[in-house]
């Protein structure tokens, strides 16, 4: 990764997004945002970024103000497990700061809810209309998405598996941008992603640049894996395909 990334800002929800550019030459900066977690809760939430957003609703030019961040000429946005579902959901919410985001990656980190009665699987594409959105943006080349899914059992009897929101989405994107014979742009990415060492998945899927990767992992540290592991890889490849020049308009 070249000297533009010193014009780059990375918003890292959950993800220890620094860990990746350790030996690094150049760095973009990293803003850690972090979840807080209220009692008798246990996952973090983002909520507290809604107090953070302009008055015309807008939440990525604030959080630059407010962490002194300048105009950077571009911006990606990662989140692992809760900093996905909750932090990157609040900022992809508002149309024009997705229209920022020129790279984002959700690892291991949609957690839909079922309906009132604990049984049927409320709308995924609705609960996740921010990341759908821009999915179907990156799909279209206007932007560039990553998923990651494990296959862990749900936290809870009102929660389903991140798999099924990640198809949803998936299902979502081909409905609106594509054909379910459309094939991610970049097919070199993917087989370089695939020979590297670590965690491999046992199925993907995309349209143009979004990316999802399903993983069999149904344990804790498979869970952890994704952030330590598969994370700093989809950077490695995905963010340098996604950033290898071009400007964001924040």
């Amino acid at each position: 990764m070249g000297s533009s990334m010193r014009k780059s800002v990375i918003f890292d929800c959950f993800a220890g997004v620094a860990a990746a550019f350790e030996d690094a030459e150049s760095a973009p900066t990293i803003i850690e945002l972090q979840g807080l977690t209220a009692e008798g809760q246990g996952h973090p939430s983002w909520d507290w970024l809604e107090s953070k957003r302009d008055p015309s609703g807008r939440l990525i030019p604030s959080l630059l103000k407010w962490y002194k961040a300048g105009s950077p000429e571009r911006i990606a946005i990662v989140g692992f497990s809760a900093g996905s579902n909750s932090g990157l959901r609040q900022l992809l919410r508002h149309p024009q700061d997705r229209e920022a985001v020129s790279f984002m990656a959700s690892i291991d980190g949609l957690h839909p809810v079922t309906s009132w009665d604990g049984k049927t699987l409320a709308n995924p594409a609705i609960q996740f209309e921010p990341f759908s959105k821009y999915s179907i943006m990156a799909a279209r080349s206007n932007g560039y998405a990553v998923f990651t899914a494990n296959n862990l059992a749900p936290p809870t009897t009102t929660t389903w598996s991140t798999p099924q929101a990640m198809k949803a989405i998936n299902k979502e994107v081909v409905a609106k941008a594509g054909n379910v014979n459309d094939l991610p742009t970049n097919m070199a990415a993917i087989r370089e992603f695939l020979a590297m060492g670590g965690p491999k998945p046992n199925a993907m899927g995309g349209i143009g640049n979004c990316y999802f990767f399903e993983y069999p992992g149904r344990t804790a540290s498979d869970h952890i894996a994704q952030a330590k592991t598969v994370m700093p890889r989809i950077l490695e490849v995905f963010l340098s395909d996604a950033w290898p020049s071009g400007k964001t308009q924040v």
